[in-house]
């Protein structure tokens, strides 16, 4: 887990290298770094101001659950988005033994309480499973579909522009 405002650093856990594999030690790290590219202990903090100051409105808590929710989903797939099955599976993995793990401090229970129970790590385990990670030759249909989509557009505007000159 990340910790800190201005110096942000990576916690690991004592057996962190014993728990889990090179490569699952590699895709955990690039999972937190997704959360440090996109800023996401600066959105949790905005966040906790809000929850301070509506402590008693329940949409305000849910919003919050459904924030730090989709910030794991999303970083999952960020670390994921180009891997092939065998990372998948053993990113899975990873999630499963952090999931069994028992969590000795009171600050890192409480993070991983919330969003590393049971339903949470299914929910991930399940968003894994279910996405689609796309081949060379997809990318690059969806590429050229993309720049033929943009150079029509982009022409019809132009011959637009000059019919409207010579009116």
């Amino acid at each position: 887990m990340l910790i800190g405002l201005f110096r942000q650093k990576l916690i690991l856990p004592e057996d962190f290298f014993l728990l889990y594999n090179d490569e699952q030690q590699r895709l955990i790290v690039e999972h937190e770094i997704c959360h440090f590219d996109r800023n996401d202990i600066y959105w949790n903090l905005i966040a906790f101001l809000f929850i301070a100051l509506f402590w008693f409105h329940p949409l305000v808590w849910l919003a919050y659950t459904k924030l730090r929710r989709d910030q794991e989903l999303s970083c999952d797939q960020t670390t994921l988005a180009r891997k092939q099955l065998d990372s998948r599976i053993n990113y899975s993995r990873a999630l499963l033994i952090t999931a069994q793990q028992k969590q000795r401090f009171a600050f890192a229970h409480l993070s991983f309480n919330e969003y590393g129970d049971k339903k949470v790590m299914l929910e991930r385990i399940t968003q894994i499973k279910n996405s689609k990670v796309f081949g060379k030759p997809t990318l690059t249909l969806y590429g050229l579909l993309v720049a033929a989509l943009m150079t029509s557009v982009s022409y019809a505007g132009h011959v637009g522009q000059l019919s409207l000159i010579h009116i």
